[in-house]
């Protein structure tokens, strides 16, 4: 389904995207990794446990990525960063958010990481879109103390309560710009019966 997630950090270049299969257990379920350091191509990688990439973020150093885990959890992974016996050591990410729907869309903003999520109603998860909040991001970057923290901030179901308008929210981009933070939705015509 294309390279959807890309980040330069340092001497490193991340390139993420989803497999065909939307359901864990088809074929071509995970998301693929490619890494690059200094212009050079370390290795790829497909992860078998989650399956989607849209955007990765850099907060302080530490890269965060949103995606779908196979029991239909969004998921914040948090790039480990072990160069002790790459390449292998170079594709570990640690969970550092466990959220409802697909983490499609992360900003940092005032402290936090804010995570945007797609619908995942027809594998029995959330209907419409919602924005969850990290807890305050340590120095040292968020970790697997921090998955269980995130609190939903926002939920489209909420605005709208009509369920057949919800199935068609999924979460836009979002941006921090003169000390808000702003989300956008869509709305895909013919996405779901």
């Amino acid at each position: 389904q294309g390279w959807r997630a890309a980040i330069g950090v340092d001497d490193y270049t991340l390139i993420a995207g989803p497999g065909m299969g939307i359901l864990w257990g088809m074929a071509d379920y995970g998301t693929a990794l490619l890494i690059y350091k200094a212009g050079q191509f370390i290795g790829s990688h497909k992860f078998t446990e989650h399956n989607d990439a849209r955007k990765f973020l850099d907060v302080n150093g530490r890269v965060y990525l949103g995606s779908l885990r196979w029991d239909g959890k969004g998921i914040i992974l948090g790039w480990n960063r072990d160069e002790s016996a790459p390449p292998d050591s170079l594709f570990e990410f640690t969970e550092v958010g466990v959220i409802d729907g697909s983490a499609a869309w992360l900003e940092y903003y005032k402290g936090r990481i804010y995570a945007i999520t797609w619908p995942t109603a027809l594998s029995g998860g959330a209907a419409g879109f919602e924005v969850w909040r990290s807890p305050l991001v340590p120095p040292c970057g968020l970790d697997e103390s921090h998955a269980e923290q995130w609190e939903k901030v926002f939920a489209y179901s909420d605005y709208d309560v009509n369920p057949d308008t919800a199935k068609l929210a999924s979460g836009g981009a979002m941006v921090t710009y003169r000390g808000s933070l702003y989300f956008g939705s869509m709305h895909v015509p013919f996405a779901y019966p």
